[in-house]
């Protein structure tokens, strides 16, 4: 999940770049409509994320040989999920951070922090209960107990429906936020 997060917010950086050397206002003046413009550089990181994931899925599977669980639907919808999470929040950050020179260190505080309580390098079960409750506020968290309880527990598509739905949930949020302050044009 950081890894992906890494890949997945440091493409929106791309974004950043086009506005600071005009590119992207170049490409405003082509005849499709802005939000068509911006959903495909959305896409092209979503799949981004959840191509390098499946990839460490298999790699896992084939170099490790991890378990990945009885539900492949599940597997893949908490995955689906957590890009476009991640992807939202990407705009997001997109939306409110200025330049190109800013976006490193608040991505790479946001990923570490949010990986460090959320479960990407201790369970989250082993984590006090007040780090716990906080670390429900980040989209690491809800990925990690989704693949822990499909992974590791067992768990069926049943059993992810909440983590999945917090995502989604999480990824609409960031996704309408960031879309409603995202500037096409620099005044």
């Amino acid at each position: 999940v950081m890894f992906a997060m890494f890949t997945v917010l440091s493409a929106a950086g791309g974004i950043l770049e086009e506005k600071e050397r005009g590119t992207f206002k170049r490409l405003l003046i082509a005849p499709i409509p802005q939000w068509s413009l911006l959903g495909g550089k959305l896409m092209a990181q979503f799949l981004i994320g959840a191509g390098q994931i499946m990839l460490m899925f298999i790699f896992g599977v084939l170099v490790f040989h991890v378990n990945l669980g009885s539900s492949p639907l599940g597997l893949l919808l908490v995955t689906l999920a957590m890009c476009w999470a991640t992807t939202s929040l990407g705009i997001l950050l997109v939306a409110v951070i200025r330049s190109r020179k800013q976006i490193h260190p608040i991505t790479t505080l946001i990923i570490l922090g949010s990986s460090a309580i959320g479960g990407s390098w201790y369970p989250l079960f082993m984590m006090p209960k007040a780090v716990q409750q906080v670390a429900r506020v980040t989209l690491v968290a809800w990925a990690m107990e989704g693949y822990n309880r499909l992974m590791i527990l067992g768990g069926s598509l049943a059993d992810v429906w909440v983590d999945i739905g917090v995502l989604a949930l999480y990824g609409a949020i960031c996704f309408g936020v960031g879309l409603r302050l995202f500037r096409f044009k620099e005044a």
